[in-house]
């Protein structure tokens, strides 16, 4: 048995789904672990549940309370509670496959160079049914990176750069070397409010400095359901335009890079205009078009920018118009 796992767990209002996801957690064939539920400041009976949960399964762990800030920030302060060498972190509404620790750390041990290891993972329904896997749909991963038909992959080259596109990596499916996350800094160290997709301005500060390890066999389900913070794409998708103006002012990045980000943003920033848009909400509208427009000039933003300055009723006539 290799070095102890600190699983790390934010929760918010979720006793109705917590037993599931500590019960793969329990059913893990590496037994060297010790658990952290950071309760992000819950109001419901999450807490109790989870150390009955933790006391009935014989799980080494603690439950810690702090005042409600988001997943991000209580992935933060669990980490200040752990003492193993990895630190893996899981959702308090996804599962594990029983072998899913046991792989991951097996491949870092094999891997000495490699600070992060993330796997393929599965969207699922509210039971746990298995829909499709992450990187099925993900167009650019199979393209750039179709060399990786190994078991483990070791990728330490233009990750960054790929993951500045495409997004492979969800917290659940991570597990890494604690030392790599000191040295990091904390997963909010550039972006303290709740945002949409703040972890993955982790991912992408991980992927400029470190080698990591892609494990191809989707080994943790992601539960979707209604209580999801990442079902409202407009504020997922804020929140990427949030991360990559982060990138922007503070990364090093090269002149590929650069022009990476900023059609990246001009992108994101046209989709969330486009979508208000749809929403009849004009004014949210011009200003992301507007913010588009500022990172690359693009004919289609411009002239979606002046149809935003008509009634939608307008908009709704010509939309008719041009599919009669």
């Amino acid at each position: 048995m290799s070095g102890l796992v600190s699983i790390v767990m934010p929760v918010y209002n979720r006793e109705s789904l917590i037993g599931a996801a500590i019960g793969s957690i329990a059913r893990q064939s590496y037994a060297n672990i010790e658990v952290i539920i950071v309760d992000d400041g819950s109001s419901d009976n999450t807490p109790e549940v989870a150390k009955h949960l933790l006391r009935s399964l014989s799980l080494n762990g603690r439950v810690v309370t702090i005042n409600n800030g988001g997943p991000d920030k209580a992935r933060d302060i669990g980490i200040e509670y752990t003492s193993g060498e990895y630190v893996a972190f899981i959702d308090s509404d996804d599962l594990w496959e029983n072998n899913y620790l046991e792989t991951m750390v097996s491949a870092l041990d094999c891997h000495e160079t490699a600070m992060f290891a993330f796997s393929d993972f599965w969207i699922s329904d509210e039971l746990g049914n298995s829909l499709y896997t992450k990187n099925s749909t993900l167009t650019v991963f199979h393209r750039d990176l179709a060399k990786c038909y190994n078991d483990v992959n070791y990728i330490d080259r233009d990750f960054f750069q790929y993951l500045l596109v495409e997004q492979p990596i969800f917290p659940s499916a991570l597990v890494f070397r604690k030392a790599a996350y000191i040295a990091l800094g904390p997963t909010t160290r550039f972006i303290e409010e709740r945002i949409g997709s703040l972890e993955w301005e982790f991912f992408l500060r991980m992927a400029q400095v470190y080698a990591l390890l892609y494990v191809r066999m989707p080994l943790v389900r992601i539960r979707k359901h209604e209580g999801n913070f990442s079902a409202n794409f407009n504020v997922q998708t804020q929140g990427e335009i949030k991360v990559l103006s982060v990138v922007w002012q503070n990364y090093v990045l090269s002149e590929l890079e650069k022009q990476i980000v900023r059609k990246q943003l001009a992108l994101r920033s046209f989709t969330v205009g486009y979508n208000y848009l749809a929403l009849d909400n004009m004014p949210l509208a011009r200003q992301f078009f507007i913010f588009s427009l500022s990172w690359t000039a693009d004919v289609k933003t411009f002239i979606y920018l002046c149809l935003s300055f008509l009634p939608y009723k307008s908009l709704v006539k010509i939309k008719e118009f041009l599919r009669g």
